[in-house]
């Protein structure tokens, strides 16, 4: 077992992680995304004809993301960008369009497009974001991060055993909770392999 207190120091090691409670999330929008998106192909479909250019194009917004969707379903990967959120903005951009001909204050019409601009963004950077779940291990703490602005360290400073319980890898007097982690299997060979290259040893 290698001596933490007589070696080189390690490079910081970083593992990305799948959260639950963003799956979770992402469900939800999903589901609620598909309810939008056949609300507005019924709303579009009774319109065309007599709806002007924005019926075809409701229905083929709503269209779009009911495909987004079943493609993701059936797909299972994780693409750099995230289509659905994409296809979801595209289809609250037809319905932000369908409002302008009502009348409201001004501050309306800046507000109907804040939510699919939002959504736009999370969609075309979703590589970057989940890249701000994972874990990071350096000489002189262990850090987890599970959403994109929230973080947990426990400093290794007096470590010198670890251990892991059902849904807690307990670091001395510290614990660390991985219930939220999607890919445990993973993150604790990961962890079992960075704790001990550091001279922390597993309790049994």
């Amino acid at each position: 077992m290698p001596n933490r207190y007589n070696r080189r120091p390690m490079p910081v090691e970083t593992l990305y992680i799948r959260s639950r409670s963003a799956e979770r999330v992402k469900r939800v929008q999903a589901f609620q995304h598909m309810f939008a998106a056949l609300l507005l192909i019924v709303n579009g479909w009774d319109h065309l004809g007599h709806g002007g250019v924005l019926a075809y194009f409701e229905v083929a917004a709503g269209a779009l993301l009911i495909a987004t969707a079943i493609r993701e379903r059936v797909r299972k990967t994780h693409s750099r960008v995230g289509w659905l959120e994409i296809a979801g903005a595209v289809m609250m951009f037809v319905e932000a369009f369908a409002q302008l001909h009502v009348r409201h204050h001004k501050i309306y019409y800046v507000l109907i497009f804040v939510q699919p601009l939002v959504l736009l963004f999370f969609g075309i950077f979703e590589i970057q974001i989940n890249r701000r779940r994972y874990l990071k291990i350096d000489d002189e703490g262990l850090e987890m991060r599970t959403r994109p602005f929230w973080k947990s360290r426990v400093p290794l400073t007096g470590v010198r055993m670890f251990r892991f319980e059902k849904n807690l890898l307990v670091l001395g007097e510290r614990k660390l909770k991985l219930k939220d982690i999607i890919n445990r299997e993973e993150a604790d060979g990961w962890l079992r392999k960075q704790l001990t290259a550091r001279g922390i040893e597993e309790q049994g």
